[in-house]
């Protein structure tokens, strides 16, 4: 099995490619972290944050993109849902991909709405509803293309992208309502 490491400069190697993006564009992360607990490393970094959100909904994510005060960003990676997704499902490659495209939406976006910080921007529903559903987009392209080790076709993974957003949706809708039942 490949290194962690030479596995993750894979991956950003080939989106960067399929992006166009220069890696340039990338310095703002200043590091991924594989990570025992998200929550944890979120509080020594950012108690501002950890203090907003609550601990069982941080705790919940395979994935995390934290601004620190310099609006430098590190990507915060579970490593138990790492380990398990190379076992299991490769769903780790999607994880990875969807926190750099919050990166690269956050860049790409700064001062819309005159919101000009990420911490900002994510108070900004227009914003957060489309960077979720764009890196959901780009994250699960970038699985199926490093599990196939061919590129699909773009209407495919909209119409898979759309159904996993329609999915999470209903799945929270029957939460809500057993909630309120």
């Amino acid at each position: 099995m490949e290194s962690i490491e030479n596995c993750l400069c894979g991956i950003l190697d080939k989106y960067c490619a399929d992006e166009n993006c220069d890696k340039e564009e990338l310095s703002g992360i200043r590091d991924i972290r594989i990570v025992k607990s998200i929550w944890s490393e979120i509080e020594n970094l950012r108690p501002d944050i950890a203090k907003k959100q609550g601990r069982d909904e941080i705790e919940q994510c395979a994935g995390y993109l934290l601004f620190l005060d310099d609006e430098t960003a590190v990507i915060l990676i579970n490593e138990d849902f790492l380990f398990d997704s190379i076992r299991k499902n490769f769903c780790w490659v999607e994880v990875l991909i969807h926190e750099i495209t919050h990166y690269r939406d956050y860049k790409n976006n700064l001062g819309i709405f005159g919101h000009n910080t990420y911490d900002s921007m994510l108070s900004c529903c227009s914003f957060w509803y489309w960077t979720e559903f764009h890196a959901r987009y780009k994250g699960t392209c970038q699985m199926l293309n490093y599990v196939n080790r061919m590129p699909i076709k773009r209407y495919n993974a909209i119409v898979l992208c759309t159904y996993l957003v329609i999915l999470r949706l209903i799945m929270k809708k029957d939460l809500l309502l057993k909630v309120r039942q």
